[in-house]
């Protein structure tokens, strides 16, 4: 995702909205899947991604494009598309795609956490970890589990916003304070 700007975040979120409210009424998964991949494809473009982003090309010229080459998508997405291309909103998909997932998760009660650790766990050292957090949330965890030898044991668990160091380095400079 491109960093998040103050010009970007409000209107991203209410295009997420917007299109989250457009995809409950009708078919949630194959809307969000068709709407990731044209992100994918426009992301990974960057001549498609200019082109869409280009002021002096005609709105009608970029909707007939995307209706082009997103043809076999639903009128829905595609509207939402054309939404963008009149708004002057194309460059900021990526962080409609990013508020979308949260407002999915959040609506499905799932949370994504990031774990490091400084050794590759079992699966079974992964299930209790989140099994813990989970308890500890009361929340569904998507967790992804990341490596890292410099913070010697333990763990760190970032949780949106949120690292819990509960490593061995965080310890021994502690420790070290005292």
């Amino acid at each position: 995702m491109n960093e998040l700007t103050l010009k970007n975040v409000k209107p991203a979120k209410r295009y997420a909205e917007a299109l989250f409210e457009a995809m409950e009424d009708n078919n949630f998964k194959e809307i969000l899947s068709e709407f990731n991949n044209a992100v994918e494809i426009i992301n990974e473009n960057e001549d498609f991604k200019n082109f869409l982003s280009n002021p002096v090309i005609s709105n009608d010229e970029k909707k007939r494009l995307v209706d082009e080459c997103f043809s076999s998508f639903s009128e829905i997405l595609k509207n939402f598309l054309f939404v963008l291309i009149d708004e002057n909103r194309t460059s900021c998909i990526s962080e409609i795609q990013a508020f979308l997932v949260e407002k999915i998760n959040n609506k499905n009660n799932l949370i994504n956490v990031n774990v490091t650790l400084a050794y590759t766990p079992s699966e079974e050292i992964k299930n209790q970890i989140v099994q813990r957090i989970q308890n500890k949330l009361q929340k569904e965890v998507s967790a992804k589990f990341l490596i890292n030898p410099n913070i010697i044991g333990g763990m760190l668990i970032q949780i949106e916003d949120t690292v819990i160091d509960l490593s061995i380095k965080k310890k021994i400079e502690n420790f070290k304070k005292i």
